[in-house]
């Protein structure tokens, strides 16, 4: 059996946005915020958010850009279209499977879906540097997070603005 590009796509696609980011990172984000806030008094759980879930993002993050990147050529319908040779009918598949993808992205708004995603996912990347930075602020990171509690909300917004860009992408395979 063959895989399918789009399938693989869209299950990587579930795995970091819904499974991680969605139902583990931002809930992490979202608790850790409420620590911040004295709504739930635990320091144990900040410094565990501190330590070994903030970071996470560096070895995750990489993986959203690839998964936004491959989005075109994984979903595209040119997958459908085999040709090789140099036969007239293999010419024709040619311009016949360029004019479905370009049929296709315009008709799906591919484009914009992905660079929409790229810039959610940059200002992601911001937004994790800027709470990073505050250790360069000269406090203990933990006393930072508390005196920093904006980064870590801003991180935490923009999470959901890219979990919210990956969700407009298609659910199933699209056809011209």
């Amino acid at each position: 059996m063959i895989e399918d590009s789009g399938v693989t796509w869209m299950v990587n696609r579930d795995q970091l946005n819904h499974d991680w980011l969605k139902n583990q990172y931002i809930v992490a984000l979202g608790r850790f915020l409420n620590v911040v806030d004295g709504n739930e008094s635990s320091q144990k759980y900040l410094d565990y958010f501190l330590n070994a879930i903030l970071g996470q993002w560096e070895i995750q993050g990489p993986q959203f850009q690839k998964l936004i990147n491959s989005f075109e050529q994984s979903l595209t319908p040119c997958r459908y279209f085999p040709c090789s040779g140099s036969s007239i009918e293999s010419q024709a598949g040619i311009w016949l499977t360029e004019f479905a993808h370009q049929m296709w992205k315009i008709r799906w708004n591919v484009s914009s879906l992905v660079s929409q995603a790229l810039a959610a996912w940059t200002a992601v990347n911001v937004a994790y540097q800027q709470v990073i930075d505050a250790r360069a602020a000269g406090c203990t990171f933990a006393r930072s997070a508390i005196l920093r509690r904006e980064e870590f909300q801003n991180l935490s917004d923009r999470c959901i603005a890219l979990s919210d860009a990956l969700g407009l992408f298609p659910h199933s395979q699209l056809s011209v």
